[in-house]
């Protein structure tokens, strides 16, 4: 169920509220009837000091649920017979701030800052030996956020996008749900879709019935899968184990537990031709451009994952 209103009392600033409310029932639990249910907030504030600027404050109360159990009962043979732990839903406090200005001669420019405390968090793992993907619980989950995206479109043929974004995305506690528990790291840890630094650089060329595109994705380099160390903890000597301990700051980039970096660069090419009542759009592209080698993450939730060759593809699309 889920209300909203938006209040306006100039045409200044603008009040957007509202509230959501969930239930839960995930019957194959150890109490058949085990439900959770919540009533999430919504608040947001839009500011238009004039012409050319927008800010806005936005907090949110989020639930996100899960629908994995039924899969879970598949793989209840394979283990033993006994499910594991039911997946819930995740419940998080989500804080953002934007920034929007817009220049002349079509360039448009958007900073923004967010938090998001979940608890618990929900990600993934797969069945070992399949391509089965299942949620997971993670106890807490801190993901802290800045973006930064500049778009350009004058009145020319070629127009273009920047992105910038720095998020740590790390979690705590037990983990538990999905088909297999898997034992958490003693310290917090970096979740396996964390890479601090990614960027995207688009470019369109389009003029007459030719469009031209390039692509360039950059990233520093996801998880390795190496557990970081404890110190403070019992046992912990670090002349026998020397990982160093995973920093959770957002700009710990903590290269100990990353893979290389990586870039690669996507191209497209494609025209329009008209063939009498028949239209024809041939399209070419390539990714991967410089074939380059590399990994985008190792074994932790979701087992390693390798980038993609220099792939050729072609698309003919007819209208008729």
């Amino acid at each position: 169920v889920y209300l909203q209103s938006v209040i306006q009392p100039n045409e200044k600033i603008e009040f957007r509220l509202g509230a959501r409310y969930d239930r839960h029932v995930y019957p194959l639990s150890a109490a058949n009837d085990t439900a959770i249910s919540q009533l999430s907030p919504r608040f947001r504030i839009n500011v238009f000091p004039d012409g050319s600027n927008t800010i806005m404050l936005y907090y949110g109360r989020l639930f996100v649920p899960t629908n994995t159990e039924d899969l879970r009962a598949i793989t209840s043979a394979a283990t033993g017979g006994a499910a594991g732990e039911p997946t819930v839903p995740e419940r998080a406090d989500f804080f953002e701030g934007s920034f929007i200005h817009r220049f002349p001669s079509g360039v448009v420019s958007k900073l923004s800052a967010y938090r998001k405390n979940s608890s618990p968090g929900i990600d993934d793992t797969q069945l070992p030996g399949s391509a089965i993907t299942t949620d997971v619980n993670i106890g807490q989950v801190h993901v802290t956020g800045l973006e930064a995206v500049i778009e350009v479109r004058p009145g020319g043929p070629l127009s273009g996008f920047l992105n910038l974004a720095l998020i740590h995305a790390y979690g705590t506690g037990a983990i538990s749900g999905g088909f297999l528990n898997e034992t958490p790291p003693a310290q917090p840890f970096d979740l396996d879709h964390d890479q601090r630094l990614s960027s995207v650089l688009g470019l369109t060329y389009s003029s007459g019935k030719l469009l031209a595109t390039a692509t360039g994705i950059y990233g520093s380099g996801l998880t390795n899968g190496v557990t970081p160390n404890a110190p403070g903890l019992p046992g912990y000597d670090p002349t026998i184990d020397p990982t160093p301990v995973l920093g959770t700051g957002l700009f710990d980039f903590n290269k100990a537990f990353k893979v290389d970096p990586n870039f690669v660069l996507n191209a497209s090419v494609g025209t329009n031709l008209q063939a009498g009542n028949v239209s024809l759009r041939p399209q070419f592209f390539v990714d991967n451009v410089f074939d380059r080698k590399y990994i985008l993450k190792g074994a932790f939730f979701s087992g390693a994952s390798y980038g993609r060759p220099r792939t050729f593809s072609v698309r003919l699309t007819v209208g008729i």
